[in-house]
C-alpha cells in the first residue's frame, strides 16, 4: 500500500538557471514520517519548467546510499528508488 507523505521542510537549489540549460538540481528534505523497507521517493516537477524527458534514466546521488536509480516515470516526474533497505527513520 502507498501512503504518500507531502515534505514540509525542504530546499531546492540548481546550478543553472539560464534557459535549456543542462543543471544540477540538490533537493534536500526532512521527512516527518518513517519511510518503511522498498519506499521510494517521487518528486513532481512543473514540466513547463523544467523539461524533463519522459522514461529517462540519469545520474542520482544520495547520503544514504551510493547508487540509487532514478527514473522519470512521466512528464516531470521523478521517481527515486532502491535506497530504502532498511526503514527510514523520520527526521
Amino acid at each position: 500500500m502507498t501512503t504518500p507523505a507531502e515534505m514540509t521542510v525542504y530546499s531546492i537549489e540548481a546550478t543553472n538557471f539560464q534557459a535549456l540549460a543542462l543543471s544540477t538540481i540538490v533537493i534536500t528534505f526532512t521527512t516527518l514520517h518513517n519511510i518503511p523497507s522498498g519506499g521510494y521517493i517521487e518528486i513532481h516537477f512543473d514540466f513547463i519548467d523544467f523539461d524533463i524527458a519522459d522514461h529517462r534514466s540519469f545520474q542520482c546521488i544520495t547520503n544514504i546510499i551510493k547508487t540509487p536509480t532514478c527514473t522519470v516515470t512521466q512528464n516531470g516526474v521523478i521517481q527515486i528508488t532502491n535506497v530504502f533497505s532498511t526503514t527510514f527513520v523520520a527526521g
